[in-house]
């Protein structure tokens, strides 16, 4: 059985500044502007086969670790998700708390450059993140296959996460 995967990942900003003069006259701008990666079925250049979904509850203070190879998780079809490469990596924060999502000390994929370093994403906020190289980032059973998703307060926080990568 061969499994495919295709998708779109796009980011529309639509921003507008407004500046009120004398008499009420104002003054406008806006911006329009839509970012976005199509990715194919495969394992190359702008391609994924495996996605992954979750809805997570992290408890307060906790960090959830998230083992991409080996952990259990299942992949959108209910699938091993096993992935040898991530192509997009989403992390949606529905809160109430600050999350962080971390590169581990130990075993840590490389989604940012040095070991232990991360990003915020504070409640009602999102990261996007998208390696379409054949490359993408690279997950590596016992070595490069952890990521942590860090509560920063007391209290239960909610995150969905997807992750559409490759296989191979």
């Amino acid at each position: 059985m061969a499994v495919a995967a295709t998708g779109t990942i796009a980011i529309n900003a639509l921003l507008n500044a407004i500046d009120t003069l004398d008499l009420g006259v104002e003054k406008k701008a806006a911006l329009s502007k839509t970012i976005q990666a199509a990715f194919t079925s495969g394992v190359g250049l702008n391609q994924i086969d495996r996605v992954f979904v979750d809805e997570r509850v992290i408890s307060g203070s906790a960090t959830d670790q998230l083992d991409l190879i080996g952990g259990g998780l299942l992949d959108i079809l209910g699938a091993t998700f096993a992935p040898a490469r991530i192509k997009i990596l989403i992390v949606n924060n529905l809160g109430p708390n600050t999350v962080n999502l971390q590169r581990p000390a130990a075993n840590g994929v490389a989604i940012y450059l040095a070991v232990s370093d991360g990003e915020p994403i504070h409640s009602g906020g999102f990261t996007c993140k998208v390696w379409p190289s054949a490359a993408g980032i690279v997950v590596t059973a016992g070595s490069a296959d952890l990521m942590d998703l860090v509560n920063t307060a007391g209290g239960n926080t909610t995150v969905q996460i997807i992750i559409g990568a490759a296989s191979a």
